[in-house]
């Protein structure tokens, strides 16, 4: 593509070609942007307008529900460093009343 510029009807079937094929085996984005590149060189077609539409619908469902997931793991993660933190301090108090206890019933028994 280096030696061939823009509105090559050959290249803009290619590249939609390649953009099927990206956006169908790897990913959407991926597919997105060779579709792009397809309608730089001419490739021009209601059926590229619609898969570039339906794409990017796709990609934007893909990026609400990955960065739900990505809060709702935020969410968990600090939901299980909480429950970690209070079982120590339950632990914490367990073995300080023991000691106490200890302490005290030594203290009665010595008088």
């Amino acid at each position: 593509m280096t030696f061939i510029k823009p509105k090559d009807p050959i290249i803009a079937q290619l590249l939609f070609e390649l953009g099927n094929i990206n956006a169908i085996n790897y990913d959407v984005k991926s597919g997105l942007e060779v579709y792009l590149v397809a309608k730089e060189y001419g490739y021009t077609s209601d059926l590229i307008d619609k898969r570039i539409e339906y794409f990017e619908k796709l990609q934007s469902k893909a990026e609400f529900k990955n960065s739900k997931e990505k809060a709702k793991r935020k969410v968990s993660s600090n939901a299980h460093f909480i429950l970690i933190g209070f079982t120590i301090s339950i632990l914490l108090l367990i073995i300080f009343s023991i000691y106490i206890y200890k302490k005290n019933k030594n203290q009665s028994s010595l008088s």
